[in-house]
């Protein structure tokens, strides 16, 4: 929630979604991945802060992972998050130990990503007016695999199935 950070809500009654639980972060927060009990957010100036949801009333600051530019987008898969990082490109952090992550890999996209989804082995970076493919098969040496030219700025990506959604 920008400025704000963390904000945790209550949807089980959809027609009355209710507040729960709220981590103000340092920064400006955003996006957000979930994994177990962790919620990963990207914020901004401040990096990556990993943030404990195990009780959705009173969540707690884990760890942080301070990125080299501006985090602007976070998606996890397994024990990584992957971070678009403004002026930084796709910035892998190893996330196994939530209270200290560490930096895996970096992937110079050579202009600012907005954002990043992972879907199996592969992640996906909308750069510029471009959506960038990189295997990540293995996280520690990420590969460009192909690379599409969209017709203006892209902002955000989405993934499902065999069908990239900017």
């Amino acid at each position: 929630d920008m400025d704000e950070g963390l904000q945790i809500i209550d949807i089980s009654n959809p027609a009355l979604p209710i507040l729960t639980g709220t981590y103000n972060t340092t920064g400006i927060a955003y996006n957000v991945s979930i994994n177990g009990n962790y919620a990963y957010v990207a914020d901004e100036a401040s990096g990556l802060k990993v943030i404990d949801i195990s009780d959705p009333y009173a969540p707690t600051l884990t760890g942080n992972y301070n990125t080299s530019g501006l985090a602007l987008s976070v998606s996890v898969n397994n024990n990584y998050a992957y971070v678009a990082d403004w002026n930084s490109g796709l910035q892998i952090i190893d996330i196994s130990d939530p209270f200290l992550p560490t930096l895996t890999a970096t992937y110079n996209t050579l202009a600012t990503p907005k954002d990043v989804t992972v879907s199996g082995n592969y992640a996906y970076v909308v750069v510029g007016a471009s959506l960038m493919i990189i295997n990540i098969a293995n996280p520690s040496s990420p590969a460009l695999t192909g690379t599409y030219i969209t017709a203006d700025y892209t902002q955000a990506v989405s993934v499902s199935g065999s069908y990239a959604y900017v």
